[in-house]
Formats: C-alpha cells, structure tokens, sequence
C-alpha cells in the first residue's frame, strides 16, 4: 500500500483475508473485526500526513479470533492498548514505540500460545503478563519500578521457559533488587539472554553548594590509580552528565586528560596511565589562564574567562552520571582551593597528605576507614555520600593509610 492512506473501509467483505499489512500509512482507526480467517497484521509506522506524530489510535480486532501475529509498533495508544480479549491464537504481539504509559495488565488475557512480546520505548511502570510460554519479552526503554522488574525477571524464571531473551535495559527501568538479580541469574542459567540495567559504579556525590562555582584562581587536584575503563570518558569529577558543567575525565583510550567549563572541554592534553601505579593530576586556574598537569607536568593551557559555574548542580566523584563514564580505580587526597597553589610551568608533586589552608574548598578521601575517608577535612562540611565505593588501605604516600575503589 503506498503511505497516504487515511481510511480504509468494507474490509468484513473480505471473508477469506489471511493478511493485512498496511504499514507506513497515515491511519487513524480501522476496522479489521469479523474476519475469522486473518491471522497477520502489520499496521505499524502510521503517521499523521506530513509530521513525524503516530496516527494510529485504535484497531477493532472484534470476532477475528485467529489472529496469531499482531504488529501495531510506533502507534499512539496513550488512551490505552487495543482490545485483544478474543485473540486466544496470538504467539506474536509488536506495540513498541506507542505512547503507551503507566501500568499494563494482559495477564487476563487466555494468549496460551503468546512466546514473543515487544512493549519497548513506551512509558510503562509495570506489566502483567499471562499465562504463556513466553520466550521473548522487550521492556526496554520504559519505566519500570523495581518491583515491576523483580516481578517479571521472578515471572519468567517461574515459567520454565528455556533458552529466551528479556530485555529491561534504558528509559528509566529500574535496577532489579537483589531478588531480581537471583532470578537473573537463574534464568542465565537456564539460557537465557538477560539485559537489566546495572547498579551505577562505585562513587562519592556531595550536595551542590555555590562553594563550588569557581570565580579566579583555583587549583582542584587529586592522586589517582587507574586500572579499568580505559576505552570511555572515565569522569574523575563532574557536575552533571555530558557535558558536564565542569569535569575532569580521561579519554581517547586513556591517553589524554580534558578538562570541561561551563559545558565546554577548555583543554586537554597527552596522558599515560599505568595500572597500579598512582598519579598526580591536576588542574589550576591563573590569572587569564588554565593549566593541565600530570605528575606535575603541565599537558595544556587555554585561556580562562574568571568564572566556572556549577549550575547548581551536585559533585559526583568518580562517575559522570552517563554510560561510559565511570572512574575505575583508587582515589586519594581530592583537594579543591580558591587559589592557584603551583608554578604555571611545573611542580613538584606533593610526598605527604595534603593539608587545608585558608583557601581550601573541599579536602577528602583521608582517612583510615570508609566513615573518615567520606569526610571534608577542609571544615566547610562538605562530607560525601559513599554510592558503592570501597574504602582501601592503600595509599600514594608511604606508610600512610586511605584510599576509596571506585567502580
């Protein structure tokens, strides 16, 4: 069919029609009940003629009881799903992309031979499924509470279902409870493919504070130990996600250390990284300028405005709040001042803890256990909130204790 129809009628006439496939068209409603020999649909990819807006908003589907494969994806069906009560022969059901929010309940439904479901990219909070052997389930780009995602993990674990894939990853899904990752686990086990979103990595978050908007010179450093995450944009500070208000974050392969302003890289430079061994990083501004080190080495320099703002926004240490962005090895000594504490051209890295002066905005990760090591030590009370970082006993400095794992 070509893509501009609006309307189609008579089709009860067609008592002998096997398949409809009227996808890519501008439909609004249509009427496919009263056929009992159909038993394909596709009406997917309706949009309103000219725009990118679904059409589709409702299918009569009365009395054709043999339908087994139903395709209604990128449909607007935010006022509710069709009527599907009569469809005891469906194995295939496609409403992706549909407008399609809050709770949805098919559990009723007596869909015994239903084993493929596609309810991705809509706005779903929770799902009832039915009894079927169901062996493909897409919920992808929703927005499942936990409990809705330990539900249906817990529900196809209980199906004896073998060798199936479910997919619960993006929008806004939930993680599983540990109860959900037990059934995880549980179904892997018995073949299944098993996509949920992961807790995020090990981090530190501390409220957003103005003390944190950055106006003339400034020096924020930190000792690092990388040993992963090598092939993202590990954040080793951010405020936000990209790009980020500020932040520090290594790229390229780990090969070259940017720093971001006001939501623009202002400079980057070469790095080297090797697992297990620690590294001074830093960066300052001065004057009209704003220096990259790394073990006091200066790798870049660009010009600077004076002002930084950090838009309100918390600092997170160690995770950049977007995929790809975690820091994944130890840290130490964070110290951010209201003052350019080195050389412009190079420095001597520090050899014992670092201290708090009067310039000193936030001094943290020392400490000897992982209540100490959260604190500020600058006395501005700036204390980290621990989001699964594991406090370590090793440290840059020798003899000295503390250090925090992040992801």
């Amino acid at each position: 069919m070509g893509a501009t129809l609006t309307s189609i009628t008579g089709l009860q006439n067609l008592t002998n029609l096997q398949e409809f496939r009227a996808d890519y068209n501008s439909f609004t409603s249509i009427d496919l009940s009263g056929l009992p020999n159909l038993t394909y649909i596709d009406i997917s990819d309706c949009d309103i003629p000219g725009t990118s807006t679904s059409s589709l908003t409702s299918i009569n589907l009365a009395g054709s009881t043999a339908i087994e494969e139903l395709r209604l994806d990128d449909s607007n069906f935010s006022a509710g799903i069709p009527n599907m009560s009569e469809l005891t022969n469906l194995n295939y059901l496609d409403i992706d992309g549909s407008n399609i929010a809050g709770a949805v309940d098919i559990s009723a439904q007596s869909f015994n031979n239903l084993t493929y479901v596609d309810f991705s990219a809509n706005n779903i909070t929770s799902i009832g499924l039915p009894e079927a052997y169901i062996s493909y389930l897409s919920l992808s780009d929703n927005a499942l509470t936990q409990e809705a995602v330990d539900d249906t993990l817990q529900w196809l674990d209980g199906s004896g279902v073998e060798d199936g894939s479910v997919y619960l990853t993006g929008g806004t899904n939930a993680v599983p409870s540990s109860a959900g990752f037990e059934a995880t686990a549980s179904l892997v086990d018995k073949g299944w493919t098993v996509q949920v979103n992961e807790p995020p990595p090990g981090y530190v978050g501390i409220a957003a504070s103005t003390d944190f908007n950055i106006v003339g010179d400034f020096t924020i450093e930190m000792f690092v130990n990388v040993t992963g995450n090598i092939g993202g944009f590990p954040r080793l500070y951010s405020f936000g996600s990209y790009p980020a208000a500020n932040a520090i974050s290594i790229e390229a392969g780990a090969t070259q250390l940017y720093f971001w302003g006001n939501g623009t890289a202002l400079m980057n430079g070469l790095a080297t990284f090797t697992s297990g061994s620690w590294n001074h990083i830093a960066v300052m501004g001065s004057g009209s300028n704003t220096y990259l080190y790394l073990d006091g080495v200066q790798i870049g320099s660009n010009a600077y405005t004076g002002s930084i703002s950090s838009q309100g926004l918390p600092l997170t240490i160690g995770y950049g709040n977007e995929n790809q962005s975690e820091f994944e090895g130890l840290m130490s000594n964070f110290r951010w001042s209201n003052a350019a504490l080195y050389p412009t051209a190079s420095f001597t890295v520090p050899t014992a803890p670092l201290t708090s002066s009067a310039d000193t905005v936030l001094l943290t990760f020392q400490g000897n256990n992982i209540t100490d090591i959260l604190l500020d030590n600058s006395g501005n009370n700036h204390d980290g909130t621990n989001s699964g970082a594991i406090y370590s006993t090793e440290n840059p400095f020798a003899g000295v204790s503390g250090s925090l794992q992040m992801g």
